[in-house]
């Protein structure tokens, strides 16, 4: 769910309370980005300029 401030932008809602609850989707978002950046180094075509 989001919700827009008085700005228009848009804010993320935090489905937990708990400090352990709000890194944990934080930590799979990184590691996320850090695989699919690993996958795109991997298949990138080198020496093409």
């Amino acid at each position: 769910m989001r919700r827009s401030s008085p700005s228009g932008v848009a804010r993320g809602v935090l489905s937990s309370k708990t400090p352990s609850g709000v890194r944990r989707p934080i930590w799979a978002h990184l590691l996320v980005h850090h695989a699919l950046r690993e996958l795109m180094l991997d298949i990138a075509p080198f020496g093409t300029a």
